[in-house]
């Protein structure tokens, strides 16, 4: 899984962008940067290929509005195991 070990990182940026609107810069650089190359790698592959998907939206209705709700839809469908504390 991409995102194994890091889901609740990811989900703290999401809930907080949610209610800011924004997330700094700097800490999307650090959460990639503490990423295995790997997961790194895949993730730097993903994203390459939703911008070749958003370049071509104009044919295939894919403007960054629908792939950010396609993306949103996938990730929610994500569980988040608890932390038992």
């Amino acid at each position: 899984d991409l995102f194994e070990g890091y889901q609740e990182n990811i989900f703290s940026l999401i809930d907080r962008y949610n209610v800011d609107q924004q997330v700094p810069i700097s800490e999307l650089r650090q959460l990639c940067s503490d990423l295995p190359l790997d997961k790194y790698e895949r993730l730097r592959k993903f994203i390459e290929l939703l911008n070749k998907i958003h370049q071509h939206s104009e044919g295939n209705l894919m403007p960054a509005s629908n792939i950010a709700i396609a993306i949103n839809d996938t990730l929610s469908k994500v569980e988040v195991p608890s932390v038992a504390t």
